[in-house]
């Protein structure tokens, strides 16, 4: 991706709990779909600058995003039934 710095998990240190399963989610993602919430969300980035940052329009950054949550949403919930 165009603009987007890639980095490592291991970089955040040891995690536990649902952070760990969210990271773990968040791997499994689309390249795209990933990029968009670890910039939003973890970068703390408004949806115009992580457009900018893509190279992509802000309504892809809102449908990718919407789609994104939509997965982990979906993810842990079947993690969570299956305990």
């Amino acid at each position: 991706m165009k603009g987007v710095e890639r980095r490592h998990w291991d970089s955040l240190g040891h995690v536990d709990g649902d952070t760990g399963v969210i990271l773990d989610l968040l791997r499994d993602l689309p390249d795209k779909q990933r990029a968009v919430l670890v910039l939003r969300y973890f970068e703390d980035l408004t949806e115009a600058d992580t457009a900018k940052a893509m190279q992509i329009s802000v309504g892809t950054v809102k449908s990718q995003s919407h789609r994104a949550l939509a997965r982990l949403r979906a993810a842990m919930q079947a993690d969570r039934e299956a305990f």
